[in-house]
């Protein structure tokens, strides 16, 4: 159904600042989440005419969940990427003095170790739905990362 649409969608990287694949690529993280979206839509279309048909039915249902999770991680990964990036730009600019922030800094190495956990599990399964809708470590990690970039943030 969803299957040949998806099972070649990959993970689109981009560098930054001399870090090589180091984020999703931003237009990538836009058209995804379209995609995904335009997948949901059509999909709660055929789920409207199958009732008929309880496989049917529970494939719909099945991908209409996968989609679903697979959106809410890309828009959480949007989010933290989002802030890793303010956050990376405060505690690698060399105008600032280190011995002010060095627990700070400290903290935020810690931060960018987990970002950048997450996106090696993104470059260890690189298909869009699989890794979102089944690496419970990435789904795990998302959210740790995105309060620790926000106590960073805020330091």
């Amino acid at each position: 159904l969803m299957g040949e649409r998806w099972s070649d969608r990959s993970f689109v990287f981009a560098d930054y600042k001399g870090r090589a694949q180091a984020v999703l690529d931003s237009d990538f993280l836009v058209y995804v989440k379209n995609d995904l979206e335009d997948s949901i839509m059509q999909l709660q279309g055929i789920s409207a005419a199958t009732r008929g048909s309880e496989t049917l039915a529970e494939e719909v249902a099945s991908w209409i969940d996968k989609l679903s999770v697979t959106v809410e991680v890309i828009d959480s990964w949007a989010h933290v990427q989002s802030i890793w990036m303010q956050v990376e730009a405060v505690f690698t600019s060399q105008g600032h003095s280190n011995e002010a922030l060095a627990a700070e800094t400290k903290r935020f190495q810690k931060v960018d170790a987990n970002f950048q956990r997450v996106v090696q599990r993104a470059h260890d399964n690189r298909n869009v739905v699989t890794c979102c809708a089944t690496d419970q470590q990435l789904r795990s990690l998302l959210p740790q990362v995105t309060e620790q970039l926000e106590l960073s943030k805020h330091s």
